[in-house]
């Protein structure tokens, strides 16, 4: 199993973060040709040098996601990301630590009749070879919604991943100047699930954060109408009084 991890930008500026977006620490966790999902994979960004009481800096910890949200593109795909969190004017070194998260880290096992049209290409790279299947189990990650938009890896089957310890560093990161505030990530899995008997629809997302996809966003707001145009402008019947957000990364 190969740990391999990258960012999108080794340096931080307000041009950069216009120019090409916020910037994204990746990593990337396979066994041959085959993804690893359910792991737990961190990124550790350590500031060098030393602070006003002449000791190191704290280290910044964040777990990265393989849930096709926030900065994530494609869930069960193997390559776990987030975005880089605020960070103070300085040189670091990044990271990335991947574990099998108590045995929950597993393979997928390749099922054609299961692949999306989206992911042919990968589901023939997954067909060849590989290591020989010992032992399998059923589907455990959470089903709800039709599979959309590419952006999440179907499968039926999984073989246990077994102990992973791993570690990379990506290498320097130059943060050499403040960025401005970044807006909450996009909500990219809204799903609706409508009860024609009681005229009641149930939407579901996972939450971003106030930062991009870190921390809690600090409130909700809801357009609709019967004008699909209308509502993507904002017009149309406004909610304010909605439940508070959770943490980013969790279901609301």
């Amino acid at each position: 199993i190969v740990l391999k991890g990258w960012l999108s930008s080794a340096v931080v500026t307000t041009n950069t973060s216009l120019a090409s977006g916020p910037v994204i620490v990746y990593a990337k966790v396979w066994s041959g040709i085959r993804a690893v999902i359910g792991g737990q994979v961190e990124a550790r960004i350590q500031r060098l040098g030393m602070n006003s009481t002449g000791s190191a800096f704290q280290p910044v910890l964040f777990l990265l996601h393989d849930n096709g949200d926030g900065a994530d593109i494609t869930r069960n795909d193997g390559v776990y990301s987030r975005y880089l969190p605020s960070l103070s004017l300085g040189r670091y070194i990044v990271t990335v630590t991947a574990t099998d998260h108590d045995g929950r880290a597993a393979l997928i096992v390749p099922d054609p009749t299961t692949l999306s049209p989206s992911h042919h290409h990968l589901g023939s790279r997954l067909m060849m070879g590989g290591p020989v299947i010992r032992r399998t189990r059923a589907l455990t990650y959470d089903q709800e919604g039709a599979y959309c938009c590419g952006s999440r890896v179907p499968y039926t089957r999984t073989q246990d991943a077994g102990m992973i310890a791993r570690e990379d560093m990506i290498g320097v990161l130059d943060v050499l100047e403040d960025v401005i505030t970044q807006p909450p990530s996009r909500v990219t899995d809204l799903r609706a699930i409508v009860n024609p008997a009681v005229r009641q629809i149930t939407l579901i997302w996972t939450a971003p954060g106030n930062q991009l996809d870190h921390g809690r966003a600090h409130h909700y707001e809801m357009v609709f109408g019967r004008n699909a145009g209308h509502v993507t402008t904002g017009k149309g019947t406004r909610l304010t009084d909605l439940e508070q957000p959770k943490t980013a990364g969790k279901h609301s």
